[in-house]
């Protein structure tokens, strides 16, 4: 998949695209992805995400994950669109002249229901069909998904998160919650307590879950362990209030992970709340009572014989 900051850096082939925030990647954008894939021929298969530029909110999938996500959806070209002043100011008109025509050669647009653009959202989705037709271009307007009886929406899925209901968000993404990135060095206490962990430092556009402990499971170079991972501050052993995940692996990999490795890290449910401890060994023991918890649950999925 090829990368684009902007609509006019594209210099790919005429284009079916999916236009929208994305946000997540849900069921409902897959049902846009399912339409496109249709009925888009030969055309490459483009994404234009229209990302914020000021924190207003925090991102289901920090920027990297996105892309990361798009390539393996199929994605041929992932176009990225800054919401500045200037976009939000553009007429509608101007927008599907400028960007979708004349920078991407769209000839077939792919869109939700509610989809608003240009200046104070004045244009809808019978507008774009009409002016995107004017230019030979065809317009599909995707109906909301529905995911046992509620609409599928970013809104939703970050309340999931906010309240740690993990095991609920992954049948609105269509795939696991996950954090990836590169692991870095610790302060090796887990080592000490015989749970050595993989630290990463989360992206601070990254919605994560409660501070608490969490049921895993961690992809290192292909293969998937099942895991127990902690996010938050970790209080019983440091004071400097940096937001970490902390992943202690339940199977051994062949080699030691080295630092720098590119992990992700999937969120199955949630197991408690993070916690302050008295000592060192006091954290060790409920370490301990973690792993043995996980290690039920997964026992409890599997099925009979």
């Amino acid at each position: 998949m090829r990368f684009y900051d902007s609509p006019s850096a594209y210099d790919g082939n005429e284009c079916a695209v999916m236009l929208g925030k994305f946000d997540g990647l849900h069921l409902g954008h897959r049902a846009l992805l399912h339409a496109m894939e249709k009925e888009c021929g030969g055309f490459t298969k483009v994404i234009l995400s229209i990302e914020p530029v000021t924190n207003e909110t925090k991102d289901i999938f920090s920027f990297a994950e996105k892309q990361e996500v798009c390539a393996e959806l199929g994605f041929q070209a992932f176009v990225r669109l800054p919401f500045t002043d200037d976009v939000r100011s553009m007429k509608p008109g101007d927008f599907v002249r400028d960007i979708l025509i004349g920078s991407l050669k769209a000839k077939r647009i792919y869109v939700g229901e509610g989809f608003r653009f240009g200046n104070g959202r004045s244009g809808d989705t019978e507008f774009l069909t009409k002016e995107a037709g004017s230019f030979g271009a065809s317009v599909t307007v995707v109906p909301p998904v529905l995911y046992d009886g509620i609409p599928v929406s970013s809104t939703e899925i970050r309340r999931r998160i906010s309240e740690g209901l993990t095991d609920q968000v992954s049948g609105l993404l269509g795939q696991p919650y996950f954090i990836s990135g590169n692991t870095r060095e610790g302060r090796k206490l887990g080592r000490v307590m015989h749970f050595p962990t993989l630290n990463l430092a989360p992206d601070t556009r990254k919605l994560l879950p409660p501070f608490g402990v969490y049921r895993t499971f961690t992809e290192y170079e292909g293969t998937v362990y099942p895991s127990v991972t902690n996010v938050g501050v970790n209080p019983s052993v440091k004071e400097d209030g940096r937001v970490s995940v902390e992943t202690h692996l339940l199977r051994t990999p062949p080699e030691d992970v080295p630092y720098g490795a590119f992990i992700k890290v999937f969120f199955a449910e949630r197991i408690r709340s993070e916690r302050k401890f008295a000592s060192i060994d006091e954290l060790s023991e409920q370490i301990r009572k973690d792993r043995e918890t996980v290690e039920k649950m997964i026992s409890d999925l599997q099925p009979d014989d």
